[in-house]
């Protein structure tokens, strides 16, 4: 076990009841900073829904697939993006390695179907005018 999983599986359990939680209140219930929960999120939903279909993911994915020894600073350098964005796509890319996709559906398509974009995405907002 790496020394950042016990973290992470904090992270994972909290998340499992609150999928939709943000990357402040995440840290807030961690004791960590903002930057590390939104790595810790990124990650979970590598593990729950897969590879992600951006453009820019699949580039990281691509170079740390073909170079397993790279880390986020030279992936970083290579793709022109910034060191952060490089460790928040490492860190999807670490749990898809976990990810399960359901039997004749590709992670893709899983990861499509299921992506929240938000705390607030799915809601609904309902208006009544009355007298």
């Amino acid at each position: 076990m790496k020394p950042g999983d016990d973290l992470y599986l904090k992270a994972r359990g909290i998340l499992r009841g609150e999928p939709a939680m943000g990357k402040k209140r995440l840290a807030d219930r961690l004791g960590v900073k903002t930057p590390t929960s939104r790595r810790l999120i990124w990650r979970f939903r590598g593990e729950t829904q897969g590879h992600s279909t951006d453009p820019v993911y699949q580039n990281v994915r691509k170079l740390k697939e073909a170079n397993l020894d790279w880390g986020p600073r030279r992936i970083a350098q290579e793709l022109h993006i910034s060191e952060d964005h490089a460790m928040m796509y490492l860190a999807r890319w670490i749990g898809a390695q976990a990810f399960q996709a359901t039997p004749g559906t590709t992670a893709e398509q899983s990861a499509t179907a299921t992506t929240v974009d938000g705390p607030n995405a799915g809601s609904t907002l309902q208006d009544a005018v009355t007298k």
